[in-house]
């Protein structure tokens, strides 16, 4: 959040205008009211005119700013302006400090925000140095900065500092600074991973919100983050939603949490309606902040789409995040953090990508096949050079170690829990073991044990352990909290493979209709076949069953699923005849060849089959990508701008 000065800063006054002239004014009003495209034009017009106008200068850096998130050249101009400031107006009898306060306030905030967190410190000590001379001076000033230092000196890791300044302005009477302080307590606390006093904190900050009136959409999110850490799930959904109702601040952070939790549950309709409610809060940020939170919308929405069967454009999105990463200044995660998150997607996304690519093999001819069983022998060098850099970022211990420990702040915070058992195959499976074992030293929180036990699973499951697999598999679904369906489909898969190797066919066949209903897609991550019975038919129809029955998807067994073609659909069902899933014949274009068709129809039936179920066209994703919200809610800003010139 960003303090605001109270002021209209058009109005004639020495404390505000040094009176540079009637553009100068016009450039301080476009500036008093967040105009920021109206103020950059006239800022670069008065500069134009007057080179050393130091309110040129102080107003463009803000434009460059809030306007456009160009932190570097907000620096440049936003120091200009306090040379400037110094050269002309500090020793004289009535100078612009008010104006002056503005352009450090700015300046330290641009500075956070682009991590120069020492520097950051020092311009707090500017900052209150000045407040005192212009105390001295004219018996007036701004209130000095306290819990502001917490931040800087949380992201440096001095967490003792930074809870005693977040104590300081919890202990003053400003209610600004009392929520400011609660709120580095509940992010420090976070950051320590001590899991209850981030909750004690946060909800005291919550409560404050609550109180004052102000606040409560970042407030309620950082409460909605902290019930995670407890896994209060049930919080987790209350306090987000409060923050996408309130209508006082950012919201994108609690949508980015009822993504995670919805796609936890299974519930994708819910999880799709979160996306949407992130793409429009991402649209309405000033572009400063859409800078800090724009790659994790990306990384959050290709969480969905990978398991809605759209793994290209899950792939477009995280790679778009990793190509422009979020700055982390106003975020508690670090930039490695960040990096490592949407790293480990985009390998799982290569992976999922290359399934996709077999199942469209299998449908071509045999010299297609051919081409492409030999060319699936060679390691893809991208994917290998993905995991080699989570493997370089978690050689850093505490990362490593709170990403083992569910929900915590300062490991792969954008990994949802489900899909943390991919570290056993990125970083192997001795290296999880002994970290599993270092946090059951250091975090024996209720509820995280059936975490581990469900990470014991999957290195059993890697080692081909399927005694383990069967004796860790059920204490970890017992234990886990009742929204961690998707991982509970990932344990089904593996306990159904352990069956199969153990000879136990029936029990196989429960587990993969089980994880069917749940997770669809969790098959395509783990490279499971289904065991299937393909019905004979007859021309196209017997063309399509040939072209799944090579596929990678199903092995052909005396019993288990059965697909079957007819009437212009294919159908996938259970043991007892039930309805899996049924996928309608595409339309065929003319002049498409018989080949084609039955890859297209084959493409079609693993989209939809081994997906959650969204009840979305590929057509209705593509439209879901936030590119037409925020084009409209930006040119809208420009339009009003415009007619108010």
């Amino acid at each position: 959040m960003i303090p605001i000065f109270l002021y209209s800063a058009w109005a004639v006054g020495s404390a505000w205008n040094p009176n540079e002239g009637v553009l100068a004014d016009q450039v301080l009003e476009a500036d008093g009211q967040g105009e920021w495209i109206t103020a950059r034009r006239l800022a670069q017009e008065l500069l134009s005119e007057q080179p050393t106008s130091y309110i040129g200068h102080h107003v463009l850096g803000r434009a460059f700013w809030l306007g456009e998130g160009d932190y570097a050249r907000a620096s440049f101009h936003l120091k200009k302006s306090l040379d400037l400031y110094a050269e002309r107006y500090e020793q004289s009898e009535d100078p612009p400090w008010r104006l002056e306060s503005e352009g450090w306030w700015s300046l330290r905030i641009v500075t956070g925000d682009m991590g120069e967190f020492e520097e950051e410190l020092r311009l707090i000590d500017v900052y209150n140095n000045k407040q005192a001379s212009y105390q001295h001076r004219f018996e007036s000033s701004y209130n000095i900065l306290m819990a502001e230092r917490g931040w800087p000196l949380m992201k440096l890791g001095r967490f003792s500092e930074a809870k005693y300044w977040g104590q300081q302005g919890i202990a003053s009477e400003s209610n600004w600074q009392n929520s400011l302080g609660w709120n580095v307590l509940c992010a420090t606390a976070g950051e320590e991973g001590l899991r209850q006093e981030a909750m004690n904190a946060c909800s005291s900050a919550l409560d404050h919100a609550k109180e004052t009136g102000s606040g409560l959409a970042v407030d309620s999110s950082n409460a909605s983050n902290a019930a995670m850490a407890v896994l209060d799930f049930d919080k987790v959904e209350e306090y987000a939603r409060l923050s996408t109702r309130s209508g006082d601040g950012t919201t994108v952070s609690a949508w980015i949490n009822l993504i995670h939790l919805y796609l936890s549950q299974g519930r994708a309709d819910a999880a799709i309606d979160a996306v949407n409610g992130s793409l429009t809060s991402l649209a309405s940020e000033e572009p400063a902040m859409r800078l800090q939170k724009r790659a994790d919308v990306d990384g959050a929405f290709a969480l969905v789409l990978l398991v809605g069967g759209q793994e290209q454009t899950a792939f477009d999105k995280i790679d778009k995040a990793l190509r422009f990463p979020d700055r982390r200044g106003v975020i508690s995660t670090s930039e490695a953090q960040s990096q490592g998150s949407h790293t480990l997607l985009r390998w799982v996304a290569r992976r999922m990508l290359k399934e996709r690519r077999a199942e469209k093999a299998a449908s071509k001819g045999w010299w297609f096949r051919l081409q492409h069983w030999w060319s699936s022998w060679f390691v893809d060098p991208e994917t290998e050079v993905d995991a080699v850099t989570v493997r370089t970022i978690m050689q850093e211990e505490s990362y490593l170690l709170s990403t083992i420990r569910p929900y915590l702040d300062k490991g792969l915070t954008g990994v949802p829990a489900w899909l943390v058992p991919e570290l056993v195959t990125v970083l192997g499976a001795g290296v999880v073991e002994t970290s599993i074992a270092e946090v059951r030293e250091i975090d024996s929180f209720e509820g995280v044990e059936a975490y581990y036990q469900a990470l014991e699973t999957e290195i059993a499951y890697v080692r081909g352990q399927w005694d383990t697999v069967l004796e860790r598999g059920p204490l970890a679904k017992e234990g886990l909290p009742q929204v961690e369906q998707m991982m509970r489909a990932r344990i089904l898969v593996q306990e159904g493979v352990a069956f199969e190797e153990t000879g136990d066919v029936a029990q196989q066949l429960t587990r993969f209709e089980q994880a069917m209903q749940i997770d669809p897609s969790v098959f395509r991550r783990l490279r499971v076949p289904l065991p299937v019975q393909f019905e004979i038919a007859q021309g196209l129809e017997q063309e399509v069953l040939s072209a799944l029955s090579r596929s990678p998807r199903f092995v052909e067994r005396d019993i288990g699923f059965t697909i079957r073609v007819q009437s212009g659909q294919v159908c996938l069902n259970g043991q007892m005849g039930q309805q899996v899933s049924c996928v309608a014949y595409p339309v065929r274009e003319e002049e498409t060849s018989d080949e084609e068709y039955v890859t297209a129809i084959t493409e079609a039936f693993h989209t939809l089959t081994f997906a959650l179920s969204t009840g979305m066209s590929t057509a209705d994703w593509n439209s879901l990508d936030g590119r037409a919200t925020s084009s409209k809610t930006r040119t809208q800003q420009k339009m009003k701008e415009l007619l108010q010139k």
